[in-house]
Parts: structure tokens; C-alpha cells; sequence
């Protein structure tokens, strides 16, 4: 196993790369609707066996058609009849990159480094870049944030710190690209 550097290290790059995936994926939905949002964040299932090719990851033909089909799956379940690309559409389509790249950086970085250390180091990171942005770029109130502390809660514990945790212990064990395929499965829930 790797030593506290590397967990550091890794928890660092895991942590920013999750903060850009989320940080566009939010600005997207600004401009665009929840159901394009999610099948084009979902073109992640794509790009996580194409990225995988570069570091010398196999993918079978099995997989490949797996996730031509959930991409497939996800644009009956997300898109409308008025099809169009927007502002928003971009920004999402950038933050399926950065959620690729989170993907592979955690099964490369499980298989050496303490999942549970990785998992803490990028959430902190994430976290802290989030509250610095939230303070240089919007107006924050005390009272809005009492109001809203249970959802606040809830999805920083359960949405990302129990649900990314096990997407890293999982990922121990998987291949990349079938923890895409498994992990589109979001957008059916």
C-alpha cells in the first residue's frame, strides 16, 4: 500500500477532478433540462472504456456493446422530441469528461492505496474548493443554510460521502468501464 504522500496526493487529484465533474455538471442544469443532463453526464460509459484504451486497459466486446446499450437505454429514458444543444449541454457534455477521469483515477488509486483514507482526503479537498468558491462567488446567508441543513446533510453524507465511499471499494474489485456501466444505472433509479 501506498504511504500518507500518496494518499494525499491522490486524494488531492481524485478530490479537484470530482469538484470540476460536479462544479460543471451544476452550471450545466442551469441551462439545460434534468433529463439531457443526465444522458449526457451518462456519456461517461463511453468514455471511460475509450480513456481505459490509452492506459493500456482491455475491453472486451461484451463491455463495448454494454455500454453502447446503456447509452442507448439512458437517451430513451432522458431526451424529449426537441432535441437541441444549449449552453448547459456543453458545460454537462465537459463534466462527463471529468467524471471518466474520476472513474479511472479511483481504480487505478484502489488498487495500492487505502480506500477508506483515498475516499476521506477527496472529499475534503472537494468540499474545501467548494466552500471557497461558494465564498468568493455567492452570497451566503446563515439562515438559508439552517433552513436547508437536512438536505444539505443528506446528500453530503449519503449522496456523496456514503455513495462515492462505496463506488471506491467497489471500484477495488472492477473493472473501470463495468463500474461505468453499473454506476449509469443512477439514472434508472
Amino acid at each position: 500500500k501506498g504511504g500518507r504522500t500518496a494518499v494525499l496526493k491522490a486524494g488531492a487529484i481524485t478530490g479537484i477532478v470530482l469538484f470540476a465533474a460536479v462544479a460543471l455538471q451544476q452550471f450545466g442544469l442551469k441551462d439545460t433540462t434534468a433529463g439531457k443532463a443526465a444522458f449526457i453526464t451518462g456519456f461517461y460509459i463511453i468514455l471511460v472504456p475509450v480513456f481505459g484504451v490509452f492506459f493500456n486497459q482491455k475491453t472486451n466486446t461484451k463491455t463495448w456493446i454494454a455500454a453502447v446499450l446503456a447509452i442507448i437505454g439512458l437517451y430513451l429514458i432522458s431526451v424529449n422530441e426537441n432535441l437541441y444543444i444549449a449552453k448547459g449541454d456543453l458545460l454537462v457534455f465537459a463534466c462527463s469528461f471529468f467524471f471518466a477521469a474520476h472513474i479511472l483515477l479511483i481504480n487505478k488509486y484502489t488498487q495500492y492505496l487505502d480506500t477508506l483514507e483515498l475516499s476521506f482526503v477527496q472529499y475534503l479537498v472537494c468540499s474545501l474548493i467548494s466552500m471557497i468558491m461558494a465564498i468568493l462567488f455567492e452570497d451566503i446567508a446563515i439562515s438559508s443554510i439552517l433552513k436547508a441543513a437536512i438536505p444539505i446533510l443528506y446528500g453530503g453524507i449519503f449522496s456523496v460521502g456514503v455513495a462515492y465511499t462505496l463506488q471506491a471499494y467497489g471500484q477495488k474489485y472492477a473493472k473501470a468501464s463495468h463500474a461505468a456501466i453499473i454506476m449509469s444505472l443512477e439514472s434508472v433509479f
